[in-house]
């Protein structure tokens, strides 16, 4: 919600808890589950400083600044999202396509990196929505540019297959039959654990919090409401 405080959620309740207090104002969240460590953006500021939040000591860490020009690949713009994968932390650079690599060391970023063109620079993103993992790697995302938004997909283990799944609409689009608007457009998403049916659903918020919690189809991008978030 751009303060300091990084909050989990219930997502069988809605209801949120205050989790820590990150030593400034946050932007966007990563989640290692094996380190338990949660990654973390700085906001608000010139610098694109990288922290963490460790469940297990209760310490956080500053691991540098992605700005930092002995990177083979610097943001210009401050990234919106922010996912751990495979040992690295992955976003979407703001207007461009580009897929970057985070490496991180035990107290520093030891490498940033270009890791592909999501759509081979055929169709750039003004802004890129929050990302949201399944555990076959397809990673999904929404996207805002001149046309509208969209609702994406892409497969992170072969760095290939970019799906435009809805879209683009302009923003906000009026329901049919109703007053109510919609949007294809996610400033948090997260896979849910598996149900008994081994069934992982996909939440989102798409507004300045607090905002309703929302679920996602994820083949059309479509939202309905689920929870307002306590």
């Amino acid at each position: 919600d751009g303060s300091k405080t990084i909050h989990g959620i219930d997502f069988a309740t809605g209801q949120t808890v205050p989790v820590t207090d990150a030593p400034w104002p946050v932007r966007a969240v990563a989640y290692d589950l094996v380190r338990r460590e949660v990654f973390y953006l700085r906001g608000g500021s010139s610098s694109f400083t990288l922290g963490s939040f460790n469940r297990d000591t209760f310490q956080h860490k500053i691991y540098g600044d992605l700005k930092d020009s002995r990177f083979e690949r610097s943001p210009v713009l401050l990234p919106d999202n922010l996912m751990y994968f495979g040992g690295f932390l992955w976003y979407v650079e703001p207007q461009t396509d580009n897929l970057m690599r985070i490496e991180v060391g035990t107290n520093t970023i030891t490498a940033q990196k270009k890791a592909s063109n999501l759509n081979a620079n055929i169709l750039r993103f003004d802004l890129i929505g929050d990302l949201a993992m399944t555990p076959d790697g397809w990673v999904y995302f929404s996207c805002i540019n001149a046309e509208g938004q969209r609702f994406c997909r892409y497969q992170i283990n072969s760095l290939s297959q970019f799906e435009v799944l809805s879209g683009p609409i302009a923003s906000p689009v009026l329901l049919p039959g109703g007053e109510s608007y919609r949007e294809n457009w996610f400033d948090a998403l997260a896979f849910a654990p598996p149900d008994a049916g081994a069934n992982r659903t996909l939440y989102s918020t798409c507004a300045v919090a607090p905002s309703p919690l929302q679920i996602v189809d994820t083949g059309t991008g479509g939202s309905t409401f689920y929870k307002n978030i306590l």
